[in-house]
């Protein structure tokens, strides 16, 4: 005489490993999107990070703007850059090591990835620029910023950091 196998415990072994494998892959990609912190980033616009609190100091944000006119300045020999960001008539000093893409220049839209270190001070680790159309060229240059130019070469004199 011969044993059958039961196939209902077959079957119910079967969907038990199944559903193993599915939530070890969920827990894989929850803890791999969250391990390096990237999942855990704020994207702001200048005027929503720069908003006179300190609610958002210390914390890792994506920040996007425009590039001030007349406020991108190159330590001679390095790559150290500093510059300010603007929306809505709110800025930010921005300072930034490392390679610059072909795009960033004055008044040119630009996402900075790091942390805001004071309510009116960023540290970039990446800069990202737009690159705009030759449709948007009229656009991109009423978004220079120049109002607010005056105010940032003032703080900058009033600070003892400089970039050159």
């Amino acid at each position: 005489m011969t044993v059958q196998p039961n196939p209902r415990k077959n079957t119910w072994l079967m969907g038990l490993i199944s559903a193993l494998v599915v939530a070890g892959g969920i827990g894989y990609l929850v803890v791999s999107s969250i391990g390096d912190g990237s999942a855990l980033e704020y994207f702001k616009d200048v005027h929503e990070a720069v908003d006179g609190s300190t609610k958002w100091v210390g914390r890792k944000l994506r920040m996007r703007g425009n590039v001030i006119a007349g406020t991108i300045q190159k330590k001679k020999g390095s790559l150290d850059y500093r510059f300010a960001l603007y929306t809505k008539n709110r800025w930010v000093e921005v300072k930034y090591r490392g390679l610059v893409p072909d795009a960033f220049k004055d008044c040119a839209e630009v996402v900075v990835k790091g942390e805001l270190t004071a309510p009116d001070r960023f540290n970039a680790h990446t800069i990202t620029a737009k690159c705009p159309s030759k449709y948007e060229e009229k656009t991109r240059l009423k978004g220079c910023g120049t109002q607010l130019k005056t105010a940032v070469l003032t703080a900058r004199s009033k600070s003892k950091t400089s970039v050159n």
